[in-house]
């Protein structure tokens, strides 16, 4: 069961979901607000004798959605399966890193389940992996798990944080699962590459490709966090269509690790090759305690990116040669896993 309330006029309703049955249990005239472990939407809902629970239900659904930023076709689409209790046993979200394709995938699912984001975690009825490898065993876990009967009498959820983490032999195993779900499973795929999915497992869900938000939808939510016009804009800039990252610029000591960030990856392209092949080699060592070489990678795509649209002609080819050598690297290293070897070869192409 799940508790919501909204503010409808000087009302207060309580809202009550179970089995995605709605119910409107009591309208408490006060002014008081709900406690705050209850408190949920609150702003002017629909007219309760405009469309009644289905109503409030609806508007509730949309605002979850609204709070997301950007990928609007997505959103649309998902909350009309969820309208219509049309809801496939399978999904994958696929798009580069923060776009917002796993918020998305736990927003959908709390929704399917008529549960709150916050509780997902401690759902009996879901399980997240966010390993970075997904092995066979694991699978197998997950696939004697979905057999158990719902303690919560409703569907059984499944999201894989990084599902093109998962072995080719995992990979075939849980073609099992899709091609045979168990009663009224929700499996959700999220991929940064989906061409490291097999096409046999891609073919048997619905799949949703995320794309970069316009810089004016960041440049938008950024205001509405208070930033300035100058440093929204800015900040919109340097997030590059992601809104993981602008979430993440409001807060000052990462804009300050950013800007130090960026000032050592212009010198790493000013840099002679020895000096460039020493920073690769850093970087491989760093690797094996933190994630120091998927920042750096951002930092030398941004400086590139952003030198590449403010050079001139006789300067943008260079530019554009550094770019696609960054993007062969990056692909190269997500194929073979030879971070050292793939860095080495970039270094080698500026």
């Amino acid at each position: 069961m799940v508790v919501w309330w909204l503010n409808v006029g000087n009302l207060w309703t309580k809202i009550v979901t179970k089995l995605r049955k709605v119910q409107i249990l009591s309208l408490q005239a006060t002014a008081i607000p709900p406690p705050a472990s209850e408190a949920g939407l609150c702003g002017t809902p629909p007219k309760l004798s405009d469309g009644g629970a289905g109503c409030v239900i609806i508007y509730y659904m949309q605002a979850r959605f609204d709070a997301i930023i950007g990928h609007e076709a997505q959103k649309e689409y998902l909350r009309r399966v969820l309208e219509k209790e049309t809801i496939a046993h399978a999904y994958c979200f696929s798009g580069p890193a923060h776009l917002g394709k796993m918020t998305l995938a736990r927003t959908f699912a709390a929704l399917a389940l008529s549960s709150d984001e916050k509780m997902l975690d401690r759902h009996p009825d879901v399980r997240i992996l966010s390993q970075s490898t997904v092995t066979v065993d694991l699978v197998r876990q997950i696939r004697q798990w979905m057999h158990l009967t719902s303690l919560s009498g409703g569907r059984k959820v499944v999201i894989i944080e990084e599902a093109g983490g998962m072995t080719v032999a995992a990979q075939n195993a849980f073609l099992k699962t899709l091609e045979e779900p168990s009663g009224e499973a929700l499996m959700i795929l999220v991929a940064t590459h989906s061409g490291h999915l097999l096409d046999t497992v891609i073919s048997r869900t619905i799949h949703l490709r995320f794309s970069r938000v316009p810089r004016e939808t960041l440049y938008a939510y950024l205001v509405e966090q208070g930033q300035k016009t100058d440093d929204a804009d800015e900040l919109a800039s340097i997030a590059a269509g992601r809104p993981g990252v602008a979430i993440r610029l409001l807060d000052e000591d990462v804009r300050v690790q950013y800007h130090q960030r960026q000032k050592r990856a212009l010198a790493f392209f000013k840099a002679p090759l020895a000096e460039r092949l020493r920073t690769v080699q850093e970087l491989v060592k760093e690797a094996k305690t933190s994630n120091t070489i998927s920042q750096t990678i951002d930092s030398w795509y941004q400086v590139a990116h952003d030198a590449l649209l403010s050079s001139d002609a006789h300067h943008a080819s260079d530019w554009a040669r550094a770019l696609k050598a960054l993007n062969e690297a990056n692909e190269a290293m997500q194929k073979n896993g030879n971070v050292s070897l793939s860095l080495e070869h970039f270094a080698l192409a500026l």
